[in-house]
């Protein structure tokens, strides 16, 4: 893992995980991406938005990490990616880390994102393309059980220690990244042009010689069968 890397980037612990936030510089390209994904993906009818992970036989799916039209953008994620792991202190010595899917999503006017969470990655990351007040990203913390609700009737103040909600605003250039099993839903696009926006998911494993029983082993140790 890189170190040493200078950007301009926040990380917040709500309700015990990490959320990072990282500004990158993409405007020599941003436009040209942007114009991929308009022309690649229709939007979908109704309220759901429109993600490029289930579709099949088009230009944009899921593999736009591998997709060397947005390469430049892959390097900066590459480089907040590290940023993120440097500051928690996850272990370069031990982990290797692996993109493993990446997909557009097109959210038109009146659409949103219902919650959800990743099961199969360890790290989820979305890019904006383009957001500006479209529809902002809402971090869950799910809790079971007799507790007392986050709220001012409860509590003098919402801080990092009684809130169970946050909500980042969707601005384009942002790179959010965030525990995968955090449920998280985006907000209602209110405005006529679409929120575009990039989701990468990543898994970390063992590097080849290390073993434990937590984490994925190194893929160098796996048989197909």
């Amino acid at each position: 893992m890189e170190k040493n890397i200078k950007m301009n980037y926040e990380i917040k612990s709500w309700f015990g995980e990490n959320i990072g936030v990282i500004k990158l510089d993409t405007k020599s390209f941003n436009h040209e991406i942007k114009k991929i994904i308009l022309k690649d993906v229709e939007p979908n009818p109704g309220r759901h938005a429109k993600t490029t992970d289930i579709e099949k036989d088009k230009n944009i799916i899921d593999n736009l990490h591998n997709d060397k039209r947005f390469i430049e953008l892959f390097k900066q994620v590459r480089e907040g990616l590290f940023k993120y792991l440097q500051e928690i202190e996850y272990r370069s010595d031990v982990f290797d880390v692996y993109y493993t899917k990446a997909w557009a999503t097109l959210t038109t006017q009146n659409q949103l994102i219902t919650p959800h969470r990743h099961t199969a990655s360890n790290l989820s990351l979305v890019y904006y393309v383009q957001a500006e007040d479209q529809g902002n990203l809402t971090f869950h913390k799910k809790k079971d059980g007799l507790y007392v609700p986050s709220s001012t009737d409860y509590y003098v103040n919402e801080n990092i220690y009684n809130r169970d909600m946050i909500t980042y605003p969707s601005e384009t250039g942002n790179l959010i990244i965030f525990p995968s099993n955090l449920e998280h839903y985006t907000e209602l696009n209110t405005k006529n042009h679409p929120r575009i926006s990039i989701g990468i998911d990543v898994v970390l494993t063992m590097k080849e010689g290390f073993t434990s029983e937590h984490n994925l082993s190194s893929p160098t140790t796996w048989r197909k069968l």
